[in-house]
Order: C-alpha cells, then sequence, then structure tokens
C-alpha cells in the first residue's frame, strides 16, 4: 500500500482537498487529514505518489485528479521504490525519533491511526523534546544578545565619560570645544538645553570657548554675562540664548 503525505494552508484548502477527495473516490481510496501548526493540514491518502514527486514531474498542488492520475503514471519506478509505502512512512518516523529530528503532529497522528500507539508517544515525546531544546536555544540566544548589548553600552558609557573629560580639560584651559563637547558637557551636568537651541549648535555654530572676565569693572558696574563666550557660526546665525548656557556650564563646571 503507497501512501500519499500532502500538506496544505487554509488558503488552498478547497482546491486541494476536492482534488485528492475526487480522485480518492472515485479509485475507491481511503482519504484523511490531520490538523498542524499554524493552519497546516497534512492529508494521507492511499495512493502512488506525493507532492514532491508531483513537482517532479511538472504537477503541483492545484491538480485536478485527472491530471493528478497523469502525473503518478509517469512516476519512475525508482521514484516509488524511494517513497514509502505505509511501512517505510512509519521506519521514516521511528528514525526521526532516534536521531532527535522533527516529528509533525501529522506524523503522530499516522501512527496512531497505523495501530502504532507505543511510536505514537515516541514522536509526541520526541517532537516536546525538539520544542524543549528550541526555547532553550531561544533563551540562550536571548541573554547573549542581551549580555551583547549590556557591553555595547558599557563601553559606550566609557567612551562618552572619556570625551566629557576630555571635552572638560579643553574648556578649563580656555580651548575652544566643538558643538557636540558643548552638548555632551550639559548633559553630564544636567543643564537643558532647548531643542531649538541644540538645533542652532548642529547646524550653525562652529565652535565655543568660555572663559571668566580678566577685565576689573568700575565699583557699581557688572557684566551682563557672568563669563566671556566666543563663538564661531556660519553666515548671520547669531544666538543671543548662548551666553546664558555657557555660563550656566561654566558655573556647573566651576570655571
Amino acid at each position: 500500500m503507497k501512501i500519499i503525505a500532502h500538506r496544505t494552508d487554509n488558503t488552498a484548502y478547497e482546491k486541494r482537498v476536492n482534488g485528492c477527495v475526487k480522485f480518492a473516490e472515485r479509485n475507491g481510496i481511503d482519504f484523511y487529514y490531520t490538523e498542524g501548526e499554524g493552519g497546516m493540514r497534512k492529508f494521507y491518502c492511499r495512493l502512488l505518489g506525493t507532492r514532491d514527486i508531483l513537482k517532479d514531474v511538472g504537477g503541483n498542488s492545484y491538480v485536478t485528479p485527472e491530471q493528478m492520475a497523469t502525473c503518478i503514471a509517469t512516476i519512475s519506478d525508482q521514484k516509488l521504490k524511494d517513497f514509502c509505502t505505509a511501512e517505510g512512512e512509519l521506519a521514516r518516523i521511528e528514525t526521526a525519533c532516534e536521531n532527535g529530528t522533527w516529528t509533525s503532529n501529522a506524523d503522530i497522528y499516522f501512527c496512531e491511526l497505523m495501530g502504532k500507539r507505543e511510536l505514537a508517544e515516541r514522536a509526541r515525546q520526541n517532537r516536546a523534546a525538539i520544542y524543549e531544546q528550541r526555547d532553550r536555544e531561544k533563551y540562550e540566544e536571548e541573554q547573549r544578545r542581551l549580555a551583547e548589548q549590556r557591553a555595547y553600552e558599557a563601553a559606550e558609557r566609557e567612551k562618552r565619560a572619556r570625551w566629557a573629560e576630555q571635552a572638560e580639560q579643553s574648556l578649563r584651559v580656555g580651548h575652544y570645544i566643538s558643538p557636540s563637547d558643548f552638548e555632551l558637557l550639559a548633559e553630564k551636568y544636567g543643564i537643558k538645553l532647548p531643542v531649538k537651541f541644540v538645533g542652532w549648535l548642529r547646524e550653525h555654530c562652529g565652535s565655543i570657548r568660555i572663559t571668566p572676565h580678566r577685565e576689573q569693572l568700575p565699583q557699581g558696574v557688572s557684566w551682563v554675562n557672568k563669563y566671556e563666550t566666543y563663538y564661531r557660526y556660519d553666515g548671520k546665525s547669531k544666538s543671543k540664548s548662548i551666553y546664558a548656557y555657557a555660563d550656566a556650564l561654566a558655573d556647573a563646571v566651576g570655571l
């Protein structure tokens, strides 16, 4: 007795089933199927051939009963020999259980249909073990991913810390710092910069220097800004607010 194992999804259910059923009815062949994961169904018919063999001879899963009969008639003896009988299908499932390779719900159902309860239970346990292994591997992979992410974030924090330290040292000795240095130091000391100002820094500002005032003013006269702030900019894109943020940063740094 030959077996055809036919797998399909919900979308093509009617077309594929009807073709198999009609052919089975005309030839007095038993037809049955089982549900699988993700809406998959696996069909078993006592026929000559399989979907893979039909592909080899130019057929597909949407063949009519007549086309299926023609395809089956053209299958080589070697193909039929290579394909499984009911006993061959059971042997394949048993080998899968021994090797720990995949066994489907359809395989379990087929064993039960053939009266092989013990093999069906082995296939069920094998399937459970594979899922358990997959879950374990998935968990381990997630842990590796998280560890790599933590390591990357730690390296980035260390890199930014060194960057901030260099920028602060430059600021202390009166050197110009870049707009990105200014942003980084403001972040380090908790100075909130408005989005508009940050946009100006990134688009129009070239470099910034902040130093204490060195000139002595007459008594009763004070500077508008606590520190001297120099900045390079492009075109006419000046900023009035940079002085206040520069004063706040200089105070935080302790110039």
